[in-house]
């Protein structure tokens, strides 16, 4: 893969902040990563799915802040919610290819180009769905959910919980963090673990919360139900 000055600053940017984070990357997976964001930047012409366009930019913004979450990926199964451009869907998936992720999303322009995504990067352990999260019925649950500022914590868990599996979590990756988000946790949840995550080219700190829940099926009906109910976007 050929790269212009912008692209090679930002391949070295790519390798150096994977450095910092002591995540290791195969050459195969940095150049997938790359790749992943030069089709981000030219669908973004036509497809308006990012603000952020300056190549080394990407890189921390949409890379490095989805795989400082990697650590703490669990289990075999993940659902990425408004996966939007594919952030952290893709970037998990490209460093976890022995863990099958779907990529959830209700606009087609996002998941046509996360199936182009999956295609000219040969993603077979990516599924992608194209639905609204209440109306989401998979075969199987989940055992971790990803998402990155798809909604207020609460209304994102009271439309996770029907999908979690058994002793399932939820990792939300936030930019702010509102007291009353964790004071206002539907019943059954409970914060695990807050992490404040420093990501190489980002001064603002990024906090991951894991998030697990034990509820009665009955529980989860009631919690569906205001799930359909509220009003919020994917």
């Amino acid at each position: 893969m050929t790269l212009n000055p912008d692209w090679q600053q930002a391949a070295v940017s790519l390798d150096t902040g994977l450095e910092i984070l002591e995540i290791t990357a195969t050459g195969a997976q940095q150049q997938q990563l790359l790749h992943f964001l030069q089709l981000l930047q030219r669908w973004n012409r036509i497809g308006n799915l990012t603000a952020v366009t300056a190549p080394e930019q990407m890189v921390y913004r949409h890379l490095l802040d989805s795989i400082s979450t990697l650590p703490w990926l669990s289990g075999q199964r993940v659902l990425d919610i408004g996966s939007g451009a594919g952030m952290p869907g893709i970037p998990l998936a490209i460093m976890a290819s022995d863990t099958t992720f779907v990529l959830l999303d209700s606009q087609h322009k996002r998941t046509r180009f996360l199936a182009q995504v999956v295609a000219e990067l040969g993603l077979k352990n990516v599924g992608i769905v194209t639905a609204r999260v209440e109306k989401y019925q998979p075969d199987e649950k989940f055992d971790t959910l990803t998402a990155r500022a798809f909604a207020p914590l609460p209304r994102l868990l009271q439309c996770c919980e029907r999908l979690c599996a058994v002793q399932g979590r939820v990792m939300a990756l936030k930019s702010r963090l509102y007291d009353n988000e964790l004071q206002q946790l539907p019943v059954g949840w409970q914060l695990d673990t807050k992490i404040i995550l420093a990501v190489p080219g980002l001064a603002a700190a990024r906090h991951l919360l894991l998030l697990t829940h034990s509820l009665t099926d009955e529980t989860v009906r009631e919690q569906r139900t205001y799930c359909v109910k509220a009003d919020f976007r994917q």
